[in-house]
């Protein structure tokens, strides 16, 4: 998959080539250079890294192998190329918003995250709830006919969102939710609900863990979780 931005080939003497197929003009990066002492040759290992811009010989565009062979690349945060439709479908949005600033999550989000980090979780969230979907990849879809909770609502890429949400550290997360559960009476209820499955469990015996349909019946205990309801600690 080629990635939405645009960077300069690599400058690394004798490494770079080109091949051309049909219409579009490839960069290749040789990572490797194994002799053969039986066949008395060296095998050449090259993958694609891009693939040249028609109108700039010097830009390509880069791929995932791009960014696993030249890490020091840095990446721009946000889309090169307008993101925005005219025409942005606000009703869902204005309800989660409302329901974030009655609940403070923002304030929260930004105490524990900061401003930027905050408004990304918010509109991954929406993204979540109004496309019915987490998969990183449609990010930019849904960012192109939304309005953000981002500032500025600035769009950002998908690999921006997953290089994103790696670097999230747990004392992060965690004083996220000793924040949120501060704020909770303590005879108040928390439901949390869980997607079931029917993969095998060896977890044993475990309160969220019950017997249930295996897709593959091993006689095991099959992680079968309902909507449960906890007490706050």
């Amino acid at each position: 998959m080629y990635l939405d931005y645009v960077v300069d080939i690599p400058d690394v003497k004798g490494k770079i080539t080109f091949r051309t197929k049909g219409q579009a003009r490839y960069v290749y990066y040789e990572y490797s250079r194994e002799y053969d002492p039986s066949k008395q040759y060296t095998n050449v290992k090259r993958v694609t890294i891009g693939k040249v811009l028609p109108e700039d010989e010097n830009k390509m565009r880069p791929n995932e192998n791009f960014r696993k062979y030249f890490p020091e690349v840095e990446q721009p945060e946000e889309k090169t190329v307008s993101c925005r439709s005219s025409c942005l479908k606000t009703g869902a949005y204005m309800i989660i918003d409302k329901a974030a600033k009655d609940l403070e999550l923002d304030i929260k989000l930004q105490d524990s995250f900061g401003a930027k980090a905050a408004g990304i979780m918010l509109d991954l969230a929406a993204h979540s709830i109004i496309t019915e979907g987490n998969a990183a990849q449609y990010y930019p879809d849904y960012a192109y006919n939304h309005p953000l909770f981002t500032p500025d609502m600035k769009c950002y890429s998908d690999s921006f969102i997953s290089d994103f949400l790696r670097s999230i550290k747990e004392d992060q997360r965690q004083d996220f939710l000793d924040q949120w559960k501060a704020d909770r009476c303590k005879r108040e209820r928390i439901y949390i609900s869980h997607d079931s499955t029917n993969k095998n469990c060896q977890a044993g015996d475990i309160d969220i863990v019950e017997f249930g349909a295996a897709k593959v019946d091993a006689g095991l205990i099959a992680a079968f979780m309902k909507e449960r309801c906890w007490k706050t600690m």
